[in-house]
């Protein structure tokens, strides 16, 4: 994925090409559904994101390949109670690792 595309749609296929080497390394996937749980646990992540490492994410559908989506970090909350009993802390890892203020961190 180092190289330069001519189009987007290039750029994509060599994404798509990029994850079916993990999600379809059978061959065999007509569909990748990248939903699904897998045998090694990568659905932790979402308890990892709410318990640990807060990362907001929001698109604006416009600069990037996503459908606009704001961040609501009231609603990632929620989520994250109704899902895995968790309160998010947004500013744990500021406070674990100084932020910006390097010269704080361990």
């Amino acid at each position: 994925l180092g190289g330069e595309y001519k189009t987007d749609q290039d750029l994509v296929s060599h994404i798509i090409q990029a994850a079916s080497i993990y999600f379809n390394f059978t061959g065999k996937a007509t569909c990748l559904n990248l939903q699904e749980e897998d045998d090694i646990g990568a659905d932790m992540w979402n308890y990892q994101a709410c318990s640990e490492m807060v990362m907001p994410f929001c698109f604006d559908g416009v600069n990037d390949m996503f459908e606009a989506a704001k961040w609501d970090v009231r609603q990632f909350s929620k989520d994250c109670v109704k899902q895995w009993n968790v309160t998010p802390r947004p500013n744990m890892a500021n406070l674990m690792y100084g932020g910006r203020n390097v010269k704080a961190a361990s």
